[in-house]
């Protein structure tokens, strides 16, 4: 029944199912989910979080970018499960880009930080 659908189509319902629900309903078509789908995974997370999230996300200089699309989903799916389990609210976009701005600010600092102790250590060297 799976194989009936389009892509596009499979994409827009699979986007309001949680990342087990999803994956469950993309097994059941073994040709669908060989074909192209880190294609797939993408236009889901578009469709979930919108363009302008993922090219946020994607354009941060970090070491934890995961490789394609489905673990990045994948990411957001096991922290969403955290969230639940301590009865917590789901982060939003708007609690992404905060988090984001925290973390650059905190590498801001232990960068200037790092480069401010060799410059003192110079000092007391010379």
């Amino acid at each position: 029944m799976v194989q009936k659908f389009s892509g596009d189509l499979l994409a827009v319902v699979c986007s309001h199912l949680d990342f087990k629900d999803m994956l469950n309903l993309l097994f059941t078509s073994q040709s669908l989910y060989a074909n192209n789908i880190d294609g797939f995974f993408k236009l889901v997370a578009v469709l979930q979080w919108g363009v302008n999230f993922w090219a946020d996300a994607l354009s941060r200089n970090t070491s934890k970018t995961y490789s394609g699309m489905k673990n990045e989903l994948f990411q957001i799916s096991r922290l969403n499960a955290r969230f639940d389990s301590s009865n917590l609210p789901r982060w939003g976009q708007s609690d992404y880009r905060v988090f984001w701005a925290v973390e650059d600010e905190m590498k801001r600092k232990k960068e200037a930080s790092r480069l401010g102790c060799g410059a003192r250590l110079q000092r007391v060297v010379a």
